[in-house]
């Protein structure tokens, strides 16, 4: 009996320093210091890993690694490195950033990066947002020349020109988001006349889709999505509260009396779309639609309680997603559209594992299992996994506080997985995590319990 539990006991240091330490690595450290680099935007192109991070406390680059090294690719503004990453014909677009141009349109293949523009002469900036987005091989993005305001611009390889001054002057059309459609750009935005509306362009002409409140009033379309050959979205009509709506493109119709939050997080299963809503009597709960019936998914949170379901993922033909239970923080459930369950409590009580509302990058499916960041409240926020039934913790990166930035935006990239994170003494650096090799747990296995062994017999001789 004493023999196994020894074994018990070596198998189980043997798995821990196997999950814990064997896989996990500091990629790069970019800013020696207590705040790090905070890398950000990690996107893939040509089998190589770009992102962007700071490198003091004025300057911030983009960057790029093969996993082993890591090398500068271009200078961005330290205020907007947050900035995402577009990839558009073989090659990365971004906001970059030099002192004599200030911020423009940039582009890299790896090797060197251009600047594209010049568009607000001088050192005054372009200021291109975050907008960045491919529609019917066409760049768009909003950007402020410092004469029109905000307002819609394109790239089409060659040029970059503004599509239209929607809002005449230097005023800004509130131009957001940018979602591709039937071969066009959707978005809302303000004319100065009809209040902020639905719009769309081919990269010509801009349409006004529909004034779903008319006169000056405005609906404020946001959180698109598209199902089904229509683009689902939230809006106000006249003033009354808001309500989910679709669109082919001609005909605006509205879906249910039902107010929608992070659409465009939402997820399909089976011909269904699942999303987070409120209906004014259960609260922010779980819905779904086929476009015809909505109906509310489950109460996880009933009576006069929010679950304010987030971050949704599919996973082995059911939907994940981050939700706040009955006496119950923010913790991984999951529903295959008739049951819904709570997969786990990994941090009893109403603190929960999980930040929320969580984002659409809180999951990542690696090896067939679902990686995410939660914290148990003993280690901090960390890396952990599941298959469905069981989960685990595979990291202690910070001893002392939370090793893995919840929001870290897991990226799987050459048989890893990359995310920010501190060990506590450098600041938030870019990691990864590599799945242990079967035999390296083997032999570690054979060797602790050999070691067991020969101690016990040692001790058993007279």
């Amino acid at each position: 009996m004493r023999l196994w539990t020894h074994l018990a006991i070596a198998l189980g240091i043997a798995l821990g320093t196997t999950s814990a330490s064997a896989a996990v690595s500091q990629v790069t450290e970019l800013w020696p210091s207590e705040f790090g680099s905070r890398p950000s935007a990690l996107t893939i192109l040509n089998n190589e890993l770009y992102f962007m991070a700071a490198e003091s406390l004025s300057s911030a680059r983009l960057w790029k690694t093969d996993g082993m090294d890591v090398t500068a690719v271009g200078k961005v503004h330290r205020n907007i490195f947050l900035e995402r990453l577009e990839v558009f014909r073989g090659e990365l677009y971004y906001a970059g950033y030099e002192e004599a141009t200030g911020i423009e349109l940039w582009k890299t293949d790896g090797a060197q990066a251009v600047r594209l523009t010049d568009m607000n002469p001088g050192n005054g900036d372009f200021r291109i947002t975050s907008s960045l987005t491919v529609s019917d091989d066409t760049l768009y993005f909003t950007a402020n020349d410092g004469t029109s305001g905000w307002e819609l611009w394109k790239y089409d390889g060659a040029d970059t020109v503004q599509v239209a001054d929607l809002y005449p002057g230097p005023d800004s059309s509130e131009l957001y988001p940018l979602i591709p459609f039937r071969g066009e750009l959707y978005f809302g935005a303000d004319d100065g006349v009809t209040g902020r509306e639905l719009w769309k362009t081919d990269g010509t002409s801009m349409v006004q889709v529909a004034d779903l409140s008319p006169g000056e009033g405005s609906s404020s379309p946001e959180f698109f999505r598209v199902f089904n050959e229509e683009l689902y979205f939230n809006a106000t009509e006249g003033g009354e509260n808001p309500r989910l709506w679709k669109t082919d493109g001609i005909s605006t119709v509205p879906v249910a009396d039902i107010l929608v939050t992070g659409l465009d997080d939402s997820v399909v299963l089976d011909d269904e779309l699942y999303f987070a809503a409120d209906d004014n009597e259960a609260n922010w709960e779980l819905w779904k639609t086929d476009g015809t019936e909505t109906v509310m998914v489950a109460d996880i949170n009933s009576g006069y309680g929010d679950s304010y379901p987030s971050a949704f993922t599919i996973f082995h033909d059911e939907v994940y997603f981050v939700a706040h239970g009955n006496d119950a923080g923010a913790e991984l459930w999951k529903t295959d559209g008739t049951e819904t369950v709570r997969v786990t409590d990994i941090y009893p009580g109403h603190q929960g594992a999980f930040s929320t509302p969580a984002e659409g990058d809180a999951f990542t499916i690696f090896h067939d299992e679902l990686y995410f960041v939660a914290e148990d409240g003993v280690t901090g926020f960390e890396l952990w996994k599941t298959d469905g039934t069981d989960v685990f913790r595979l990291t202690d990166i910070n001893p002392d506080g939370h090793g893995v930035s919840f929001g870290a935006g897991l990226t799987v990239f050459n048989d890893a997985i990359y995310f920010t994170a501190t060990d506590g003494t450098d600041g938030w650096e870019l990691w990864k995590y590599t799945v242990p090799e079967p035999g390296t747990i083997f032999l570690l296995l054979a060797a602790m319990a050999t070691s067991v062994v020969y101690g016990l017999v040692r001790r058993s001789r007279p």
